[in-house]
């Protein structure tokens, strides 16, 4: 038990605060007559183990490392957990007040846009997964590292190629991109350089997520839900995304030298046509943004749906050469432990069949993100459902002022998933006729404000286990020039508004 309690960190007392903070207000008699009915709810048993699962849920998620530790789970089979037992407290308190008959209309009204998330991410990861098969981002990486003369401009290529391509290709995989060129640039140089570059990318992918639907899940939730167009999204959140990324790559780039930069490209193959599928890969994504600005009642991945099957056929057109590749023998259990489909053609090679078909992509598809995805916003659904959410935001417009609700948000998402964080904003204000200003705000803040630890964003903690930083490391290196670009973009919200 010594041992547990010596391992808990400063993130870990933030977030137990930042809890009781969410929590206290419920379970405490409000002094303020506008939110007696939060504790009237409360006294109810049903509400008090509703909100109780979900903070064992939010404890779960950040101590997840020792919850795996200790029991061999993680953080999806903690949300999915969770969001069934709140199912069943819900349905309970129905079957308590004889109107169990409205549990399936109800919790299939509330998980709508949940499916619609699911669905689109599903439908994307798969696109993103055939380009990544068919050696696309090692295309990207060649074209960025060899117009790179020195450690400075291969380092701004890097960096900036990471913040634009991160809207269309998701910004965790764009984060691995660009860390697997990083480490190429950097490699045999001195650690602090990796690091220091390592956790800029982690700044630009989030930065460059957080003014286009595709790029970042808590923006597509927005998107979905109608807060935001993509016409809103480019004319206010590009220009504070930049601003929120300068002082990172500032305070790179002036620790980088000027020396001249040998790459070896040949750590990055590609086919033949990896390039046509990259670019036909992002154009088929991109095609759902003017069926939704036309025909607006159109959910996104009805859209998506078409540029798959377009996107598939194209595939199928440019790998026409590559439908059967000779490999060594040698290496077929390699293959066959992938599930691929072989053919002996002698007793020296065989032959791998339909590699690069879209069959094949779906097979990396990361379901358990989806499913973490699911379980988690199925939580925030019942949340919902109860009124929770609805008193709990009553309750934030009573005590906190309207300038910092967007910044408390965002710095929230840092400690709890960002995407959960955005789909109980949509739900709290649900109903409330919000300005253009709060949503713009609010969104952008939530999907910046996981990079202040490097466990607040999917990005973060992808690079964390692929580069091993640590939370310390991240800080030091980051702390600051995050702070400056939350200013700067404070200052150009300042300015537009």
């Amino acid at each position: 038990m010594k041992k547990f309690f010596k391992t808990i960190t400063t993130k870990h007392l933030l977030m137990i605060v930042l809890m009781l903070c969410m929590i206290v207000p419920y379970i405490l008699k409000a002094q303020v007559h506008e939110i007696e009915e939060i504790s009237a709810f409360l006294i109810d048993g049903w509400g008090i183990a509703t909100v109780g699962v979900f903070f064992l849920v939010l404890l779960g998620l950040f101590f997840e490392n020792k919850l795996h530790y200790w029991t061999g789970f993680n953080k999806t089979w903690t949300v999915v957990a969770g969001a069934f037992v709140m199912c069943m407290i819900y349905f309970f308190s129905l079957v308590s007040k004889g109107t169990e008959g409205t549990f399936d209309q109800a919790l299939t009204h509330a998980s709508g846009p949940t499916f619609q998330l699911i669905c689109f991410l599903l439908i994307a990861m798969w696109i993103v997964e055939q380009i990544t098969l068919s050696k696309g981002i090692n295309y990207i990486g060649r074209l960025i590292i060899s117009r790179s003369n020195n450690e400075q401009q291969a380092f701004t290529y890097i960096f900036w190629g990471t913040f634009f391509i991160s809207p269309f290709i998701d910004n965790v995989l764009a984060a691995l991109m660009g860390y697997e060129l990083i480490v190429i640039v950097f490699a045999g140089n001195n650690k602090a350089k990796k690091i220091m570059s390592t956790v800029a990318i982690i700044i630009a992918s989030n930065a460059g997520g957080a003014f286009f639907p595709t790029g970042d899940p808590p923006l597509l939730l927005a998107w979905i839900a109608k807060l935001l167009e993509i016409p809103d999204m480019l004319k206010y959140m590009f220009v504070p995304a930049v601003l929120f990324a300068i002082p990172m790559f500032v305070a790179v780039y002036i620790k980088l030298s000027k020396e001249t930069l040998v790459v070896d490209l040949d750590k990055l193959p590609v086919y033949k046509n990896s390039g046509k599928v990259t670019v036909f890969g992002i154009i088929s994504i991109m095609l759902v943004i003017p069926l939704r600005m036309a025909y607006p009642s159109i959910p996104p991945y009805i859209g998506l749906m078409g540029s798959y099957i377009l996107f598939w056929g194209i595939t199928v057109f440019l790998h026409r050469d590559y439908n059967q590749v000779i490999i060594p023998r040698e290496k077929m259990p390699e293959y066959l432990s992938d599930g691929e489909e072989l053919e002996v053609v002698s007793l020296k090679k065989v032959v791998l069949k339909d590699h690069l078909n879209m069959l094949h992509a779906g097979k990396y598809i990361d379901v358990e993100l989806l499913l973490f995805f699911l379980g988690l916003l199925t939580c925030v659904s019942v949340l919902e459902l109860n009124g929770i959410l609805h008193q709990f935001s009553h309750a934030v417009d009573l005590y906190v002022s309207e300038s910092i609700k967007p910044l408390a948000y965002g710095a929230s998402s840092s400690l709890v998933d960002n995407v959960g964080m955005q789909a109980a904003v949509i739900a709290m204000y649900a109903g409330k006729s919000m300005s253009l200003e709060f949503w713009v705000r609010t969104i952008f803040y939530i999907c910046v404000g996981g990079t202040l630890l490097i466990t607040g964003s999917a990005s973060g903690v992808a690079l964390m286990e692929r580069s091993g930083i640590s939370m310390i490391q991240y800080i030091k290196v980051s702390f600051f020039p995050i702070v400056a670009g939350l200013m700067l973009s404070k200052v150009w919200f300042m300015i537009v508004f």
